[in-house]
């Protein structure tokens, strides 16, 4: 199995270089999160960054940009190209096909989430030099190091069960986008509506007196849950002989 799947992320990793337009691409998709998130968002709140909870917009939202961009072409991509019969009737296991491009595009979203806050935080020790070294919280750093690779299974997995029911890249895309961001874009109106006309139900009062490390735990397990329930249902949704009938 796990050589199926270094199989399958090698091959994930050559189709993207070569890909027509993809250097482009690629410095289009890592340009904006590393301008919003790596440079204008921490200069922006100053050296109090590496001590607030701000640093997480970074472990939430990177790994999910990166994810719509990249995951949508692991199955719509070979559909298109007609290259997915080839990738099907190739003696690899279903698993090793699905768990490969899972995990190629895994890696993509949560090392790109890394250098992000890699970059953010040399940004904010450039633009404060004369405050000594500043760095992330223990707390902090492990908050961004375990939410961004879970969230980016999160945003991978649907991205991945996403194109596996897409005809086109673009189909996939939409789909994928209006899935991840729909809850956030929801919800986040209604906190603030809350916040806002009833203070003492706000997400702030709410959270003074939880303690950091046990919401830590509490995320993370909630996100894991959640992660092994997608890949799950990727599982059972990955059927090579219907998709072969598709081709």
């Amino acid at each position: 199995m796990i050589h199926e799947i270094a199989t399958v992320v090698w091959k994930e990793r050559r189709a993207v270089v070569r890909q027509p337009g993809s250097r482009t691409r690629i410095l289009f998709t890592i340009g904006v999160p590393i301008g919003v998130f790596g440079l204008y968002t921490p200069l922006s709140a100053g050296p109090d960054w590496v001590r607030q909870p701000d640093s997480l917009f970074i472990a939430v939202f990177v790994p999910m940009l990166l994810a719509m961009f990249t995951t949508p072409d692991s199955f719509a991509g070979e559909k298109e190209r007609r290259t997915l019969s080839t990738l099907l009737t190739s003696p690899l296991s279903d698993r090793g096909i699905l768990f490969g491009k899972v995990a190629f595009n895994v890696a993509l979203a949560w090392v790109f989430a890394l250098v992000t806050l890699l970059i953010a935080t040399v940004a904010v020790n450039i633009a404060n030099a004369d405050g000594g070294l500043l760095m992330l919280t223990p707390l902090l750093l492990a908050a961004n190091l375990l939410v961004s690779l879970l969230v980016a299974v999160l945003a991978v997995s649907v991205g991945v069960v996403t194109s596996l029911r897409s005809v086109t890249v673009q189909q996939a895309q939409q789909t994928l986008a209006a899935m991840l961001f729909s809850v956030p874009l929801l919800l986040g109106p209604v906190l603030l509506l809350v916040a806002n006309r009833w203070p003492e139900w706000g997400p702030q009062e709410i959270l003074r007196d939880v303690d950091p490390a046990l919401m830590l735990l509490v995320v993370a397990l909630t996100l894991l849950a959640i992660d092994v329930a997608l890949l799950t249902v990727g599982t059972v949704r990955f059927r090579r002989d219907r998709l072969i009938t598709t081709q």
